[in-house]
């Protein structure tokens, strides 16, 4: 099938010549495989080469002008002479000439008048449609000659008037010329009047040059005569409500220059505020507030509350805030706001282009009447385009449910409007989940969870604050969420981080880490969040880094790296670093052994030990293609490492990696890039430090594939964080460098001597000890 239209017909040499009215209303804008080997057949070759017979499955009409457009150049003769040789039937030879604007085809035919007004009458007078669309006037001026006085009105009226309507041509002026010359204006309203006044209804919806309504309208604006207030008045002011629902407001304020003024009262309260809803429901503002001008508090009060508050629930469909004010504005009666409003919270979602604004306008209104939240819907609301707005309404939804939920979930179980909806956040792969659980007890929950946050979260509206479970023990090793792994618009929710404690049945604050039971790191649970004002530095990282890498493309991912206060001189890091490599220069093989493949782990150790002595990181990743490994072993099959990075207070970068090449000291970003003892790298990532690199590969958020933290080595089952974290960390009796202030709560910092007490915590620490060796 060959479409007549786009790039199908653009890449078609011969489909090209055919204009676009004839592709649309002559060939139905397509051929068959069949037709287009025909136009083919046609259309191709010298004029004498595509005169012959028609085959049997050949249309006339068609292949004449397949002949006619691919040769241009023929004179009337030479064309009309070709198709009767191709044997054309006189009837479509003539058609054929007025399609074509060539009128001796037509006038040259054997055929009757009478017989001529036949093919111009077919089709809804489709030959003087097809003249007004390509603008040819004479042919159309042509054609009307042919037609006595009603049938020119019967084509003006065929297919609702669509020749008046489809274009701004000359032509289409032409044919309000012949409507305005052959009816007087006496008969014109009569025939427009038997016809329900249909031409002046489409007019008031599509006549934006004012063209027609101009020609009906011509007695001067400053004396209207009875005869059109009477016409602008049928159907209850009709012409002004379709003006106003098809957003005409140039019509609509041409029809009301018409009006005598002693008629815009009438016209405002006909059909109960008709036209008011219309234009409310468009968002007319203009309109509305001309309306309010001309009446009182009294009759502004019956507009809004017309046909159930029509006009607010439209304010609050399209999320339309300054008609919701004036709404607030004007109904002033306080029971009969108050009824509004819960108009309002009742009213659905409209797929217009307001989602966005959607969500605020549901804050705005629940804010203003927080006492009716049970008539929400909230099942019914477009959480299927998620964003800022819907995830700031949802934790203000919850904040207020928290108080009424007994009610809200005794509205939901009268209605069956039981919640289970899913809010997809496909940018970050992450899922909101609402439900509502009858059985055992009437609990809703709303859960949070997704490739990028290795935990499932819960939020319960019973503590008004989003909580994840940790009594799952084949959790990823790392545990710890801090508020930076989460996606940036999960962060301008302001949704605080909390942690619940399944021993305690607690809630609290998540302000640290603390290692138990060899195999995970939770939550320390103390303190209360605190707000502060972050500034993203991703831009200023890749503006920054982007010139050390030699010309090497560098990108920073899409989760959040926030701007450190902190940032640790480069003698008190390169100390610190000295005096890590110390301990572990010896280890490093051993180490390395035991993460084989697990750059990703080590550089995750590295920024969680950071982390406790209050520096800030990033992850650094370097790419190479596959194929130039070959000369560097089991790297073949690797194609990148992960380290990290930490900036100083120079702002100069530093990349913290013993582990491969056994670098004694810090490496700048350059010398780290550049290592002659692997490929040059084709691109290098920066990331946010808590993206854990265990799920999909998506450049966009740094996620590698199959790099779990852990792994089935046969029946044993190995974590590969915590073996490094044993290896790498000094345990009693070793003794731990400088790890700082109150390392006890991740690191020992001194031998426990055996004399020790036998108090219960010095017991707890004795057991902590023992735990923190394993490494299994």
């Amino acid at each position: 099938m060959l479409y007549l239209f786009g790039s199908m017909k653009e890449k078609h040499p011969e489909a090209q010549k055919i204009p676009e009215w004839t592709s649309m209303f002559v060939f139905d804008s397509f051929l068959t495989d069949e037709e287009e080997k025909i136009m083919d057949a046609r259309m191709k070759g010298a004029f004498s080469d595509v005169i012959y017979p028609l085959l049997p499955e050949e249309d006339p009409l068609k292949s004449l002008l397949y002949v006619a457009y691919a040769h241009p150049e023929i004179t009337d003769e030479e064309l009309i002479s070709g198709a009767r040789k191709m044997h054309i039937p006189e009837r479509q030879i003539a058609k054929a000439g007025m399609i074509l604007g060539r009128p001796h085809l037509y006038r040259t035919a054997v055929l009757e008048q009478e017989q001529l007004c036949g093919i111009i009458k077919e089709n809804d007078f489709l030959v003087m449609f097809l003249a007004t669309l390509s603008s040819n006037r004479p042919l159309l001026d042509d054609l009307a000659g042919f037609l006595n006085t009603e049938r020119i009105w019967e084509m003006i009226k065929a297919d609702d008037y669509r020749i008046l309507f489809w274009n701004n041509s000359d032509a289409r002026q032409a044919i309000l010329d012949h409507l305005f010359n052959l009816f007087s204006s006496f008969d014109l309203f009569n025939r427009i009047a038997a016809d329900n006044y249909k031409l002046l209804l489409l007019a008031s919806a599509k006549d934006r040059d004012l063209r027609i309504l101009n020609r009906l309208f011509s007695t001067p604006k400053s004396q209207p005569t009875q005869e059109i207030v009477n016409v602008l008045a049928i159907n209850q002011y009709q012409l002004f409500a379709v003006a106003a629902i098809n957003s005409n407001t140039i019509i609509f304020f041409y029809l009301l220059s018409l009006l005598p003024t002693t008629e815009i009262f009438q016209m405002i309260v006909a059909d109960d505020f008709q036209i008011f809803r219309r234009a409310a429901e468009k968002g007319h503002l203009d309109i509305i507030r001309l309306f309010m001008n001309q009446v009182d508090s009294e009759i502004r009060r019956k507009m809004f509350a017309s046909d159930n508050f029509s006009a607010f629930r439209s304010a609050v469909r399209k999320a339309n805030f300054e008609l919701f004010e004036l709404a607030l504005e004007a109904v002033d009666e306080p029971a009969q706001k108050d009824s509004m409003l819960q108009h309002g919270l009742q009213e659905g979602f409209s797929e217009t282009f307001v989602v966005g604004n959607y969500f605020r306008m549901m804050e705005r209104l629940v804010r203003t009447a927080p006492q009716h939240i049970n008539l929400l819907r909230i099942d019914s609301l477009p959480w299927w385009n998620s964003n800022n707005e819907s995830l700031q309404f949802l934790h203000y939804l919850i904040g207020l449910l928290s108080n009424q939920l007994p009610e809200f979930l005794a509205t939901r179980k009268e209605t069956k409007q039981l919640v289970n909806l899913q809010i997809p956040l496909p940018d970050t792969d992450c899922l909101y989940q609402v439900k509502y659980n009858e059985y055992p007890e009437r609990v809703l929950t709303i859960s949070y969870g997704g490739g990028l946050v290795p935990v499932n979260h819960e939020l319960n509206v019973n503590t008004l604050n989003r909580t994840f479970s940790i009594n799952n023990s084949l959790v990823n090793p790392i545990s710890y969420e801090s508020r930076e792994t989460l996606p940036l618009c999960f962060m301008q929710s302001s949704i605080p981080l909390y942690a619940y404690d399944y021993r305690q049945s607690s809630l609290q604050a998540v302000s640290n880490l603390h290692v138990f039971n060899r195999d995970i790191i939770i939550p320390l649970m103390t303190g209360h969040p605190v707000t502060s004002h972050l500034e993203l530095a991703n831009r200023e990282l890749q503006e920054e880094c982007q010139p050390l890498t030699g010309g090497i493309p560098l990108k920073v991912g899409n989760h959040p790296i926030y701007k450190t206060k902190n940032k640790p001189n480069f003698r008190w890091l390169s100390e610190l670093y000295d005096k890590f490599w110390q301990y572990n220069k010896d280890k490093i093989t051993y180490q390395y052994a035991i993460t084989p493949s697990r750059c990703h782990v080590r550089a995750h150790f590295v920024s969680t030990l950071l982390r406790f002595y209050g520096v800030d990181s990033v992850k650094v990743l370097k790419f190479w293609d596959k194929k130039s490994c070959s000369v560097y072993g089991d790297e073949e099959d690797w194609g990148f490492h992960c380290a990290v990075m930490i900036i100083d207070s120079n702002n100069d970068k530093w990349i913290w990696d013993p582990w491969v090449g056994a670098n004694s000291k810090l490496l700048s970003l350059s010398q780290w890039i550049d290592d002659k003892n692997a490929p040059v790298p084709s691109e290098v990532w920066v990331h946010n430090r808590g993206v854990l690199t265990c799920s999909i590969l998506d450049r966009s958020t740094g996620l590698i594939p199959n790099l779990a933290f852990d792994c089935t080595l046969g029946t044993k089952f190995r974590r590969f964080f915590q073996a490094l974290c044993a290896s790498a960390i000094p345990n009693p009796p070793e003794i731990t460098p400088g790890l700082g202030k109150h390392p006890s709560r991740f690191f020992h910092s001194s031998q426990r001597s055996t004399a020790s007490s036998s108090s219960n915590d010095e017991r707890q620490d004795e057991r902590q000890i023992v735990l923190y060796r394993g490494c299994t």
